[in-house]
Order: C-alpha cells, then structure tokens, then sequence
C-alpha cells in the first residue's frame, strides 16, 4: 500500500503466543478516551483523575495507525530493541505493550500501579519493561506474559518519571520529582549505593555506551543543569550549568547521553555538549512555547518535538523543518518516540490514543 509522507499507517497488532491474556472478547468501540523521556512534562502533574481505574478490557486494533485502549492520557512510549513491540505508559494506572507484526491479538496491558504510569523503558535484550509511575514506584515487568517481576522498587519519596536501563541490562535508573536519582539491581531489585541528589528536577537520564557514566540533565528557572555520575561508586563526577536564557520548559538527551537539547517557553530548541556545557549550533525556533515531549532520532539527525495536537520534524544540521506538521490528534500530545530504524514515529496525547507515524517518505 502506498503512503503518503509522514501518513499514519494501518497495521495489523500481534503480541507472542503468551501474551494472549490481553482479552481477546469482544473489543471496545472506538473512541478517544501521555521524559517524559523519557516524552515527558518536565514539572509533571500527572495524577490519575479521581475515575480512572486500571483498565482491563481489551484494546482495540489499531486502524490506519491509531492506537486505542487506554482510558487516561498517554503520558509517554517507546519501543523495543528489535522495533517489533511499542509500551506506552497512561494516567489510567497502566502501561499497555503493543504488538508490531502480523495478525493476532491487539495489546496486552500491564497493570499494578496505583497512580499514574509516567515512564517506559524496555532492557536491552527486550525482554524486560520497567514502568515509573506517580505512586513513588518503578516496577519491572516480564513483556512475554504482563506479569510483574519482583516487587516494586521502593525508595523515591514523589512521582517517578525518567527511567533507563544501563547497556548490559543490569543497572535500571531512575529519577523523581524529590530530586534523586537512584540507580537499581535488576537481578534483584535493590538499590544501589546512596542516592543521587541534585538541586534540579531532573528531567532525562541516559547511560554511556559502556554504562560506566550516567548522564542527567535538569531543569531550574532559566537554566538547565548536566550532571555525569560514576555507575560503579555512584558518585558524582561533574555538572555543567547550560544558560539557556529564558526559562527551561523540557530538555532531552540523546541516545547515549552525549547531546543535550533543551526547549524553552520562548519556543526555542537547543542543542548542547553534554561533557563540556558547550552550544551545538544555532538555536531552532521550534514556533511553540509548550513543547511537551520531543525525542532525538536514533542517527541523531532529527529532532521531533510537539506542538500542541501536532508533532514537527527538524533536521539538526540545517535547523529547518522536515515536511509538513504531523496532525490528527485532536488532544495535548505529551511524548513521542522513534522506532530503533528511525523510519516510524509513535505519538501518545491527552485523549488517550497514541499514533503511529510513517517517516520514510518526508523529505529531508
């Protein structure tokens, strides 16, 4: 089927044989009912609204790339190693795991939260989803069965957003709104070390390529701030104060921690060395004061920011837009993620349906 540039593309939703719990009963209609990151708010109010309940009732097969099953607001997604499955996380208490391929069941959804679910992130063998959530909580999760692994990982004292798992699957971090960052046993599911405080709600976390550094970087008045900690002492190795200038609404890192962006409330993105604290060119007038969620492209050149209903597309070393903006929700879009090959674009919003976008075809 031909698609036009930057169309959403009709799919057929499968989940492995194990996961077939998700309710294969009779589907709910259609209807519209989220680092961020991890997409993601960066001073976050994500609490379920009084009647939202896990939901589990089955999800309804995407039609022409829409997602629909959630009953609260999709704070934030991502996908798999293997680009074959999307999670999203929703203020309805949940995080639902969306098969990519062939025909089959339509989602399985993860539930045991008791607030909002406001990050996703899958190990990197794809086998394993940890989820944060606004009851204080991360949680890890079998992605073959749903089934939760262990019990909560407890220590936060406030909603937890950014979560990353380190290179080799070992280490899970996290980071909340009591400003720590805390890093995790997998295998086990304690805590590692002291926490990491910071004067700044830290808004993006990331692994080196060697998982020896984590970087994070954090927002406070019109600065952002990039710290680098040492993984095996869990100590702090340096922080460098990015001036942005005008008050930092969002910020993101790029795979591997090694480009910052940040995103102001005059509407402006822009690029930073992470090591050195150094500006990457010129700033991109992203043309919105609210950029929600953005995310870098897995090549690094792209950036994809929201506005409002309406995701845009910029190229890094021009600046300039790509295309035309990428519109049909009609609800706040709060994250957005690329696919590990770069060439689609899940978008996740308020009214509680993700979308998944075609990228192949949008010039450059």
């Amino acid at each position: 089927m031909a698609v036009r540039a930057g169309r959403r593309i009709p799919l057929r939703l499968a989940l492995p044989a194990a996961a077939l719990v998700a309710g294969v009963a009779a589907c709910a209609p259609d209807r519209p009912v989220t680092s961020a990151p991890p997409g993601q708010q960066p001073v976050p109010t994500a609490t379920a609204p009084a009647s939202a309940s896990p939901s589990h009732a089955p999800a309804r097969r995407p039609v022409d790339g829409l997602f629909v099953g959630h009953t609260g607001a999709i704070n934030s997604m991502v996908f798999s190693p293997d680009g074959l499955t999307l999670a999203t996380a929703s203020r309805d208490k949940t995080a639902r795991l969306w098969g990519m391929t062939s025909d089959g069941p339509l989602s399985l959804p993860v539930t045991g939260h008791t607030d909002a679910v406001n990050g996703v992130a899958f190990s990197p063998d794809g086998h394993t989803l940890a989820t944060t959530s606004s009851d204080n909580t991360a949680r890890l999760w079998d992605v073959a069965t749903g089934d939760q692994i262990g019990g909560p990982l407890v220590g936060h004292t406030a909603a937890v957003f950014p979560v990353s798992f380190s290179p080799d699957g070992r280490t899970l971090a996290t980071a909340a709104l009591d400003k720590t960052v805390r890093l995790w046993d997998v295998a086990t599911g304690h805590e590692l070390g002291a926490p990491l405080r910071t004067t700044e709600t830290v808004l993006a976390l990331a692994f080196s390529p060697d998982g020896a550094t984590l970087t994070t970087v954090g927002n406070y008045g019109d600065d952002a701030t990039v710290r680098q900690w040492h993984v095996g002492t869990v100590s702090p190795l340096g922080a460098r104060t990015l001036h942005a200038g005008d008050h930092v609404w969002n910020a993101t890192l790029s795979p591997g921690g090694r480009t910052v962006a940040t995103a102001t409330w005059s509407g402006t993105v822009q690029l930073w060395d992470a090591a050195s604290g150094r500006k990457l060119g010129r700033p991109v007038n992203a043309g919105s004061d609210d950029i929600a969620g953005f995310a870098f492209s897995p090549d690094g050149r792209t950036l994809a920011t929201t506005d409002n209903d309406a995701v845009l597309l910029w190229d890094l070393a021009t600046g300039r837009r790509r295309g035309r903006p990428l519109t049909d929700h009609t609800g706040y879009i709060n994250g957005v993620a690329f696919a590990p090959d770069g060439r689609l674009l899940a978008s996740g919003s308020n009214e509680s349906t993700a979308r998944l976008w075609d990228l192949t075809r949008i010039p450059r």
